[in-house]
């Protein structure tokens, strides 16, 4: 039986809890299309502005290194299963990694 033990704020409904750049970067596409062919401007409000915000602040906090979070890690993902490569190390931490200034994404 699999399961996802994901740390993540109680008033979210989250079907799954992997985090992966290109779903974030997906919602920007979309974006970028529909404007491109229709030119309205409608949907571009404050609820979409609100989740481009969070896709930044998202990408800015996966900038850091693992020693930078310290027990203030804002992604973990640990699933019970027996596949190693379908849940993160550490207690859902992920590998260690140092500040690059690259993007760490662990799926």
């Amino acid at each position: 039986m699999m399961y996802d033990v994901c740390v993540r704020a109680a008033d979210y409904i989250i079907g799954l809890g992997k985090y992966e750049l290109d779903s974030l970067m997906a919602m920007l596409k979309l974006s970028y299309a529909y404007f491109n062919y229709s030119q309205d401007l409608g949907c571009f409000d404050s609820t979409w502005l609100n989740a481009v915000n969070l896709i930044i602040a998202t990408v800015q906090a996966q900038q850091n290194g693992t020693e930078e979070e310290g027990d203030n890690n804002p992604y973990m993902f640990e699933r019970v299963t027996p596949v190693a490569t379908d849940t993160l190390m550490l207690s859902g931490r992920g590998a260690p990694a140092n500040h690059t200034g690259e993007i760490l994404t662990h799926f």
